[in-house]
């Protein structure tokens, strides 16, 4: 507990006094040669490199490629073989179908009753 009472009067503000604010340090050039003698960089040399060499692929995969030559395949289309029963009564009932197209129907809704009828 005595210690919870020291902390509680001291000042906390008094460590501003003690460390200067505006501190100057030294600025002070990028040496080169601390940074070449520096082991901890070559793997952001090697992932640098690599950019480069990719995009440089990139760019010239782009550049030298060219469009193919669109060759339009003509297929010749044979003409409708004979229709058994079945397959001639599933045209005739698809194309029944398209013509009455239950969701492309033209009649209006039918007449809502809006009154409430509580008896």
């Amino acid at each position: 507990m005595i210690w919870r009472n020291e902390a509680s009067q001291a000042n906390q503000t008094e460590f501003v006094d003690q460390v200067p604010i505006l501190e100057r340090r030294g600025h002070q050039s990028l040496n080169w040669q601390t940074v070449r003698k520096n082991k901890n960089l070559w793997p952001f040399y090697v992932l640098i490199g690599l950019t480069l060499v990719i995009g440089s692929l990139l760019f010239l995969k782009a550049l030298l490629s060219r469009p193919a030559p669109q060759s339009q395949v003509v297929i010749p289309k044979s003409e409708s073989p004979e229709l058994t029963p079945l397959n001639q009564r599933v045209n005739a009932l698809r194309q029944e179908l398209k013509e009455n197209d239950p969701t492309k129907q033209s009649a209006p809704f039918p007449q809502v009753d809006l009154q409430f009828n509580i008896y």
